[in-house]
């Protein structure tokens, strides 16, 4: 992906092991840097990371057809 140095993942073949509260509770992006940092959740049993950090919107779309993805904490 252009302009992306750093991706990190967290995954694990079994649920209920703390992945999305420990994800949440890293530090914002934006908070420690001026980077800029986002947040994919692609639980397909239910989006457990937008109710922790306190999303209740649903993503937009722009002009362009972009995904343009809800704001919190200063993470995308």
């Amino acid at each position: 992906m252009p302009g992306v140095k750093r991706i990190i993942a967290v995954a694990s073949g079994k649920g209920g092991v703390g992945k999305s509260p420990a994800r949440s509770t890293w530090p914002a992006p934006s908070s420690i840097s001026a980077r800029q940092g986002g947040l994919l959740d692609c639980d397909i049993y239910g989006p457990s990371i937008p109710l922790m950090m306190g999303v209740y919107e649903r993503p937009t779309v722009n002009a362009e057809e972009h995904l343009v993805p809800p704001l919190a904490h200063g993470v995308k």
